[in-house]
């Protein structure tokens, strides 16, 4: 029979890299980067999303303010990878059920 072990230390680890169901994500110089991510049209690409405050462009408080997420979640997204979800055709239901949840665990890994 198997002995349970009990002890009473935690060991806690900082990683900056998290696995999901859109790949490996990783943080460099206020950027998370996850690779292969499969649009609804099959397309696999690397999206990066700015997750350093002061790298978001000044519209990102003008787009808060009226209330549009579309053009928040794009705002959060680098200048490449809002050229390259333009070049393979990303739609905005790519957007809402792609994109936006890499956006969330982007913002959640940069708050820890």
């Amino acid at each position: 029979m198997a002995q349970k072990k009990n002890t009473d230390q935690v060991e806690v680890v900082k990683n900056e890299t998290t696995k999901n169901a859109g790949g490996e994500g990783q943080i460099v110089d206020g950027i998370y980067t996850e690779r292969e991510v499969e649009l609804i049209n099959g397309v696999k690409v690397d999206i990066e999303v700015i997750v350093d405050r002061d790298m978001l462009p000044a519209s990102v408080s003008s787009l808060a303010h009226e209330g549009n997420i579309e053009g928040m979640l794009m705002a959060q997204l680098t200048a490449k990878t809002r050229k390259l979800l333009d070049w393979t055709g990303a739609t905005r239901k790519d957007l809402h059920e792609v994109i936006g949840p890499v956006v969330q665990r982007a913002t959640e890994l940069a708050d820890k």
